[in-house]
């Protein structure tokens, strides 16, 4: 073992702390050991006792990183069904009103006052006796999604690693549990994606609330540019708790207006499902509860929260985590971001059919035992029921259109890009071996990229076969991107 005197330092230490002397610089790794992962390029000088040098030091305690991690109930999940796979939703609807001649028995039942009841009669008896079904959808849903992870446990070779069949146990139990804690991310991201895909396929058919044009409109005066100025603002965090409760409000009542269907539906305060971006969480909490005498008046109530829709980004930017770029369901391409939550009923979105498996095969050869851990799940939308997504900003890339990239005819491997209008804003296109993604809201340095007119077309663009050709959308006065599309070039478009 490596044994370090450090009673110089802790004279100087004392002088630090008792006022003798000012800060001084210090070398803490005399103090605090970050561990060592043996290797056989390990220099192993530091394994032996200090005595004879010449005795390996023995493992005293050994511990066990074992944390088991739990996926997050988002509202999403629902119990399984063992036999068949298709799940079966059906809903009905009934006919207009008509008047009830009950009432008004001297004249006709269309109270138009021509005729009396009797000089009608043939319309009545034909009315008695007509047939009037119910109109009813049905709409099956018949999609899983299964993956899989495989482990290889041996005991006989473990035993020259632990001093006892107790702690042998506890390794492979670690194994297991990181395993299942594996399973748990996926599960966590899975639920993500079905609530990204809502969240895409409203976006895409321009049915969301941008709440920063609301805001504009209700409040006026100074409004924060960015989602992360707006989170800061007071005033803004308590018109999002306000449009929140109003809207969950307005839910509950038979409508057609928050979903995709003809047929009205309704949606009990106990039946939606609120969940919002973290940071929404943490404004209401800091720049709104916090300042409020009567917080039960502002308070928002029921939602989860969710630290990010898609992805983190590298820097756990709130531009990363508030957006998604996604190909959804419906084979749409959203890119959108400032994403403030989602409201939706129970059944919008919805996970069930959960099936989670250990299967085992024993190595006689080997003398070990794979062990396959396999997991089937069904990931579900209705845009019959009621949706709505929440943004600060419209930060959608709508008006972003190219054309696939065409090549010259002289053998040269020049393209030619065309970008859709874009209104007040600058256009840059550039050519790369690998797609850029960009977060809407972002600031981009565009230093590399080349300019575009808007609604025009950008020749000579030099590429290859299998790049990728970038056109963003950009702020002119603050630099802040709006939109992006990103595809790559073929082999039969250079020619």
């Amino acid at each position: 073992m490596k044994v370090k005197q450090i009673a110089s330092m802790l004279n100087d230490v004392f002088g630090e702390v008792l006022g003798e002397s000012g800060v001084i610089a210090e070398d803490l790794r005399n103090i605090v050991s970050a561990g060592q992962v043996i290797t056989a390029s390990s220099t192993f000088a530091d394994q032996f006792e200090n005595y004879a040098g010449k005795i390996v030091d023995k493992v005293g305690r050994t511990v066990f990183a074992d944390r088991v991690y739990r996926a997050k109930d988002l509202g999403l999940w629902r119990d399984a069904f063992e036999y068949g796979s298709v799940l079966e939703k059906i809903r009905c609807d009934v006919g207009d009103y008509k008047d009830n001649c009950e009432w008004d028995l001297t004249k006709d039942s269309d109270s138009d006052g021509d005729l009396d009841y009797n000089e009608n009669i043939a319309n009545h008896v034909a009315e008695l006796f007509k047939f009037v079904p119910a109109s009813v959808r049905a709409k099956y849903f018949n999609a899983k999604t299964t993956f899989k992870t495989t482990i290889s446990i041996t005991r006989k070779q473990l035993k020259s690693a632990f001093d006892s069949a107790s702690k042998m146990a506890r390794f492979i139990g670690m194994i297991e549990n990181r395993i299942a804690s594996k399973m748990e991310i996926a599960k966590d991201q899975l639920q993500r994606r079905t609530l990204a895909n809502l969240i895409g396929e409203k976006v895409y058919a321009d049915k969301f609330v941008d709440l920063k044009s609301l805001y504009t409109a209700e409040v006026g005066g100074t409004v924060p540019a960015t989602l992360a100025e707006a989170l800061n603002t007071p005033a803004v965090c308590r018109f999002i708790a306000k449009k929140l409760t109003q809207d969950r409000e307005f839910m509950s009542q038979p409508s057609t207006i928050y979903n995709d269907s003809d047929f009205y539906t309704f949606t009990p305060e106990e039946d939606s499902r609120l969940i919002v971006l973290a940071d929404v969480d943490a404004g209401l909490k800091f720049n709104l509860y916090s300042d409020t005498f009567n917080e039960e008046f502002v308070k928002l109530d029921n939602y989860k929260t969710i630290p990010f829709w898609q992805g983190t980004g590298t820097a756990m930017g709130i531009a990363d985590r508030a957006s998604i770029n996604i190909k959804t369901s419906e084979n749409h391409d959203v890119n959108q971001g400032n994403i403030l939550g989602v409201l939706f009923d129970r059944d919008a979105a919805m996970v069930c059919n959960e099936d989670p498996e250990v299967r085992s095969q024993y190595n006689a050869d080997g003398n070990f035992t794979n062990y396959f851990y396999t997991y089937d799940c069904s990931y579900y939308n209705d845009f019959d029921e009621n949706v709505l997504v929440y943004t600060w900003g419209d930060a959608t890339i709508a008006a972003l259109t190219p054309t696939k990239a065409k090549g010259t005819n002289d053998g040269t491997t020049a393209v030619t890009v065309t970008a859709g209008d874009a209104t007040n804003d600058t256009l840059y296109c550039k050519v790369t071996d690998e797609p850029v993604v960009i977060a809407p809201g972002a600031v981009v340095n565009t230093t590399g990229w080349t300019s575009m007119t808007s609604g025009t077309k950008k020749d000579n663009l030099t590429a290859e076969a299998n790049q990728y050709m970038n056109v963003i959308e950009v702020v002119t006065a603050t630099g802040v991107i709006v939109g992006q599309v990103t595809y790559k070039i073929t082999a039969s478009e250079i020619k």
